[in-house]
């Protein structure tokens, strides 16, 4: 039946029009790897430019809460009287997205993506009026955790979205301006952050009333990759005996991190107990994916493939490293500087310019060479040597090296947003794209929720070692800038020395994570998103239909 298949869509290849084979898309609807229908592209490049907008919009709401806490972080604790709250600050938002975005990500596989992504976009308004309005620590980490939740929606929501209004081959043009989005986010959200406890804001409600808006009216519907499925198949299809494993398992590795080494001790029975909760659970998590493939959210022909493992590692090694400077940066040029919140949103300009820039050219890069992967190692490369030059930054370090340092960290993210996400659409088949892109955004929740954690622990832990325990006590109580303030000035030089020391044990963690992302980078396949475009005027077909006409794999790199 399928080398029937491939032998009807050769001879298609092969006819000819005034000697020349068939190239217009209109006239060549592209298929999968198996031959399956893709969904039509809109021809109307009005119709491309408005649904692409509303997705921005969609994108900057997101990227924006994202980024809007961690210069206000130092003033949070201050306000709130809460530094031991500090990890929960960044790592609620991830806590849920980790623990629900394999389950969003199935969702999207048979519901219509418009109203899914609706719909996250409206949770995600709730959450942020929850943060605007909180009056406490705690209303403010349960915010932030509404708000992660659907942000895992939108986030996942956009791409898929994204691959059913542009052929692959440009996509990476378009996710280069995604990277622009999330820059600019990246830094009017400090800047707003820096104002954060002093001016309640309520931003996020009139960007997310246009956002929707505009999707609802503007975005055509288009069918699930698995429509008309029975409301019994679609709960079977949620695998809901794996969300029943994987939350737990998540939720007792991030508590034990949160907790484990500042509030209770690492072989307190607490700990040791929630580390065996996350154990069992995984296995067990493991166990159902393996045994129940019918329902598996991560089947094994997407966890086979190399490009997708190499991928998940990349982009949690990356995603990790990157929360984790994002989120200290500021404290640092904060507490050891001496600036103020919003002037360390500015500070940090460098960082996110040099992240707009460089996804931007990567993805006109990647959409004229076809090819990903070099620029996922040149971003491991960069990231590792501008995350290991910061490691050097001392009480006395001057601009020039805190500016030039960021630019090369910065340049070494944006080359390395696209690259897992571009790869799970180049080597999946259509329907498994949804689930090969969730599985991407997984890794990137779960790195930031668990190293924006670790971060806080080994600071806590650095300080605790290098302060008297009355300096340590103080800090925990009233904050990290405010004791600063109020420590005495014969006494201040060494605070500062000791709190230096201690932030620069923070980023050696993302040097390593750096390091470690250029193992997953090399290991994704050297695939190019052009495809067999040179032979078939546009189409993506299987391997065994170009054999047909007497081609080859190799043909795939023209």
């Amino acid at each position: 039946m399928a080398g029937e298949q491939n032998k009807n869509m050769a001879s298609e290849l092969a006819v000819e029009d005034n000697g020349a084979p068939i190239s217009h898309e209109e006239e060549a609807p592209e298929v999968d790897k198996m031959g399956n229908p893709a969904p039509k592209y809109p021809h109307s490049p009005k119709q491309v430019f408005f649904s692409w907008v509303a997705i921005l919009f969609a994108v900057f709401l997101v990227s924006l809460d994202k980024t809007i806490v961690s210069t206000a972080i130092p003033a949070i604790t201050n306000d709130f009287h809460s530094l031991n709250d500090i990890g929960w600050y960044g790592s609620a938002f991830f806590f849920t997205g980790a623990c629900c975005q394999l389950l969003i990500g199935k969702v999207y596989t048979f519901t219509t993506p418009k109203y899914a992504f609706l719909a996250n976009i409206f949770v995600f308004e709730v959450g942020s009026t929850l943060c605007a309005s909180a009056p406490s620590s705690t209303a403010f980490i349960i915010g932030r955790a509404i708000a992660g939740f659907a942000a895992a929606g939108v986030q996942v929501g956009n791409v898929i979205i994204l691959t059913s209004i542009v052929p692959l081959k440009d996509r990476p043009k378009y996710m280069g301006f995604l990277g622009l989005v999330m820059g600019v986010s990246g830094v009017i959200g400090p800047l707003l952050g820096g104002a954060l406890t002093s001016n309640v804001s309520w931003l996020n409600l009139p960007i997310g009333g246009f956002a929707l808006l505009v999707i609802f009216f503007i975005l055509e519907p288009f069918p699930p990759v698995e429509p008309d499925m029975p409301i019994i198949e679609r709960l079977k299809k949620l695998d809901l005996l794996g969300e029943f494993f994987i939350i737990p398992s998540i939720v007792s590795l991030l508590l034990a991190l949160q907790y484990g080494g500042s509030v209770y001790s690492w072989s307190n029975g607490r700990i040791i107990a929630l580390f065996v909760v996350f154990g069992v659970c995984a296995i067990a998590f493991i166990a159902v994916e393996v045994l129940m493939q019918s329902t598996a959210t991560i089947s094994s022909r997407i966890i086979k493939n190399r490009s997708i493992v190499a991928g998940m590692l990349f982009q949690f090694c990356q995603t990790s490293a990157m929360f984790l400077m994002l989120y200290y940066i500021p404290v640092w040029l904060q507490a050891i500087k001496g600036v103020s919140a919003i002037t360390s949103g500015i500070d940090t300009i460098p960082l996110v310019l040099s992240l707009i820039i460089a996804s931007i050219l990567t993805g006109q890069l990647i959409s004229g060479i076809g090819y990903y992967t070099p620029f996922g190692i040149a971003s491991a490369v960069l990231m590792a040597v501008g995350s290991g030059l910061i490691t050097t930054w001392s009480v006395d370090t001057g601009s020039g090296k805190w500016i030039g340092y960021q630019i090369i960290l910065g340049f070494g993210i944006g080359m390395g947003m696209q690259v897992a996400t571009l790869g799970a659409q180049t080597v999946l088949d259509r329907k498994d794209v949804p689930i090969g892109m969730t599985l991407m955004f997984f890794m990137q929740q779960l790195g930031g929720a668990i190293f924006v954690s670790v971060g806080l622990n080994v600071l806590n832990d650095q300080l605790t070692r290098r302060l008297p325990a009355t300096y340590a006590l103080g800090i925990a109580k009233m904050g990290a800038t405010e004791f600063l303030k109020t420590a005495p000035a014969e006494e201040l030089n060494v605070v500062l020395h000791a709190y230096n020391a201690a932030l620069r044990e923070v980023f050696i963690v993302g040097t390593c994570l750096s390091c470690i992302s250029l193992l997953g980078a090399v290991f994704i396949e050297f695939k190019s998103v052009k495809g067999m475009t040179a032979l078939t005027g546009g189409r993506n077909v299987p391997d065994a239909a170009i054999k047909e006409l007497g081609g080859s794999k190799s043909l795939e790199k023209s």
